[in-house]
């Protein structure tokens, strides 16, 4: 009865919330801009994975072409650890992995330049284009090695159809259906169509050239694509608001129920969110009676207990619980939510295990914060602001997921 009377009271404050919402000031650039004819991407962060074909049929200067033009292309991006990240695998009749990196190898430009200017021509005669994407979409842009909410791009440079072209379009739709956005550029007319549209899905997002000495002069066109290519939103989002009455007390407390019901509220009417909240429950758990077969030892190891912040425990019983499965009301294509309530950086520290495992499960995690104080956690997003700002900024970035900003 409790919530619902906290909900009821909420809906006089669904006219304000809204008007903040229509007015926020979160901006995140996603434009293209011209430097000397030259297209400079001034985007968010995303990942971006090159499969890169190494096969005999192309020429070694040939090779050292395309290697230029990754340079030149990859140039236009601000790359870093929390922006666009870089990684690359080569392939041929094999993948060469010690002519590869992963998201995580370099972090710099200059360093990620200078990695693909050491790639030589592998060469081998038989043309795997498949286990290139396989490797690309699970070793390296698999949920558990990027950022929850950031685009993935997946770009495969070849100049001949793979011998199991089959096997390459069952792979590059396995790579679409875990959201990443595939390019296909194909040099040279021994790369068929067919070939290029099974990898890309999508004839916008696939680039020819007749050889390799050309590669340059789609450079700006391919900037300006991936640069203002944007996320799908989500068509389901399960959503777990999560806190602890027990560490916040009760002012706090009120504020997070005002929290919850603002941000339902206003966005009651998307059909494709379903929310649940986990917390402790402070009388369950407020002692024990009188009982002559208690020591003085368990009572005082009773008290220890309410040192002992129960958040992360909170979490825990989410994450371990399974607490978006199917058995638990869950389902099986949505996007995975967690809003954890944090009042402290001290509290942050303490549930940072359980955040990163959290965040390993492929759940984007948000952190509320009633005191407004600053409180960051590596790869959450905090709200910042009053009751009614934060609330409206997330309702903002969960109907824009693609503008989540992470606290890196």
């Amino acid at each position: 009865m409790m919530w619902l009377l906290v909900f009821g009271l909420a809906l006089t404050q669904v006219t304000l919330a809204s008007k903040y919402f229509q007015e926020s000031l979160i901006h995140v650039k996603r434009n293209t801009l011209a430097d000397n004819n030259n297209i400079i991407c001034d985007h968010q962060a995303f990942e971006l994975g090159i499969v890169l074909d190494s096969s005999a049929s192309i020429l070694p200067e040939d090779f050292t072409k395309g290697i230029k033009f990754l340079q030149d292309f990859l140039k236009r991006f601000d790359i870093g650890i929390d922006k666009v990240r870089v990684a690359i695998v080569v392939y041929s009749n094999n993948l060469h992995l010690e002519k590869s990196f992963n998201l995580s190898a370099y972090i710099t430009k200059d360093a990620v330049i200078g990695a693909i200017g050491n790639i030589t021509h592998a060469s081998g005669g038989y043309t795997r284009t498949w286990d290139g994407i396989s490797y690309m979409r699970s070793s390296q842009l698999g949920h558990q090695w990027v950022r929850p909410r950031v685009p993935k791009i997946g770009m495969v440079i070849t100049d001949g159809n793979s011998q199991e072209g089959r096997k390459t379009k069952s792979q590059a739709s396995i790579a679409r259906e875990n959201g990443i956005i595939m390019f296909a550029l194909g040099v040279g007319d021994m790369v068929g169509q067919t070939e290029l549209f099974n990898i890309a899905g999508d004839n916008s997002r696939i680039f020819r050239v007749e050889s390799y000495s050309n590669l340059t002069s789609i450079i700006n066109t391919l900037t300006n694509k991936t640069c203002v290519v944007t996320c799908t939103k989500p068509n389901l989002t399960d959503v777990y608001y999560v806190f602890s009455q027990s560490d916040l007390g009760l002012d706090k407390t009120r504020w997070v129920t005002d929290f919850i019901s603002l941000s339902i509220v206003n966005n009651y009417e998307n059909k494709g969110f379903k929310y649940d909240l986990r917390s402790d429950q402070c009388p369950n758990e407020s002692g024990f009676w009188l009982d002559a077969n208690k020591r003085e030892q368990d009572f005082r190891n009773n008290l220890k207990s309410y040192n002992v912040p129960k958040l992360p425990v909170v979490i825990q019983h989410l994450r371990s619980e399974a607490g978006y499965s199917e058995a638990k009301g869950g389902r099986r294509n949505a996007t995975k939510v967690a809003i954890m309530v944090v009042d402290s950086n001290t509290t942050a520290e303490l549930v940072l295990t359980e955040v990163n495992l959290l965040l390993h499960q492929n759940v984007t995690v948000f952190v509320a914060d009633p005191t407004n104080s600053g409180i960051t956690i590596r790869g959450t997003t905090t709200l910042k602001g009053n009751v009614t700002e934060q609330s409206s900024q997330l309702v903002y970035y969960l109907l824009n997921p693609c503008k989540v900003l992470k606290s890196m």
